[in-house]
């Protein structure tokens, strides 16, 4: 190991420390993920994210579009996790673009001070295969539901990069722990069967998907498993072995129950540094009437609000199909 990625090495890891993240490692591209991802967009479980079916070879290797990269750090953070009838449990408190993204531009600012060359930050920014970035740095891996699991806290972490010039020593995480087993619960818990063989997701029967992605309608058999969720699913995560739970505390939903009672006179603003600022009110809503409409505990005013949303979008053929099944559902 060379003196200069001994001290690089070093720092990252007091830094890491220091900025409250849960761990780290080194890894060196290309990521063996083209076939992978082909195979995957050639089946269709990509649905309708058409730009997954761009870009194949670059996320395999972020050398295309950083030159001079030497060395990927790959860095996560936990978050905790409890049950929530309307939101996953990373979809509380500040969007982890905006948390994570400081504490790893703080980290790069550091390096770069003091030893010179590239450090650049990405935080889901740029086609990188980020869970085979953290796997190959033996920092964890990839279970089979897809999700990344770190071995010390479970499959509920953010994953972030920061990619530099510097040549550097790549890590080895020295866990027993490094693979999923003979455990299926992830795939057992599945409300829709979206869980592949293959530690893949078909997004085409994903909660998840269609609540934060998808921006049409989905059909009325993925629907009826929305059980009130607004957004996410995180079922496969509550119920890993490696899960360390933890409670959640202080934790701002990105809407509360007065949000959902005013929803139609909601704006952008009620949304600033969530998940949800980036979603457009028409496909909220479409989350909305679904959530409401699937709960056993809809708000009083739902029936009121149903009726502002039919006004607002009766020249819109999808919303009225779908404010129609949900007064149906509601004996209306």
């Amino acid at each position: 190991m060379s003196l200069m990625s001994k001290s690089i090495l070093k720092m990252i890891s007091e830094l890491a420390e220091s900025e409250g993240l849960d761990g780290w490692g080194v890894s060196t591209p290309p990521y063996d993920v083209e076939g992978f991802l082909e195979s995957w967009v050639r089946k269709g479980r990509h649905g309708k994210l058409k730009y997954m079916e761009n870009n194949i070879s670059t996320r395999s290797n972020p050398s295309f579009f950083f030159n001079d990269l030497q060395s990927v750090i790959s860095f996560a953070l936990s978050y905790s996790v409890g049950e929530n009838s309307k939101f996953a449990s990373y979809a509380l408190g500040t969007d982890y673009h905006y948390s994570l993204g400081e504490k790893l531009h703080k980290i790069a600012q550091t390096l770069e001070q003091s030893f010179g060359g590239k450090f650049f930050v990405a935080v889901d920014i740029f086609p990188i295969a980020e869970r085979a970035a953290a796997a190959k740095s033996k920092m964890g891996w990839i279970g089979k539901s897809g999700n990344f699991i770190l071995p010390s806290v479970g499959p509920n972490v953010f994953l972030g990069e920061i990619l530099t010039s510097h040549k550097l020593d790549t890590t080895e995480n020295k866990s027993e722990f490094m693979n999923c087993g003979d455990c299926t619960l992830c795939i057992d818990s599945c409300p829709t069967g979206a869980i592949c063989d293959d530690q893949t997701i078909d997004v085409r029967k994903c909660l998840s998907y269609y609540t934060t992605e998808i921006r049409e309608v989905p059909p009325e058999n993925i629907r009826d498993k929305y059980d009130g969720i607004f957004w996410g699913c995180e079922k496969c995560v509550l119920v890993c072995p490696y899960l360390h739970k933890n409670i959640i505390q202080n934790k701002k939903t990105p809407l509360s129950d007065d949000d959902f009672e005013n929803f139609p006179s909601l704006t952008k603003g009620n949304f600033k540094k969530t998940v949800l600022e980036r979603m457009s009110k028409r496909k909220l809503s479409i989350n909305y009437i679904i959530s409401e409409t699937t709960s056993s505990d809809n708000t009083t005013s739902f029936t009121n609000n149903l009726n502002t949303l039919k006004k607002l979008y009766m020249d819109d053929p999808e919303l009225m199909e779908i404010i129609t099944w949900a007064e149906k559902k509601h004996g209306q």
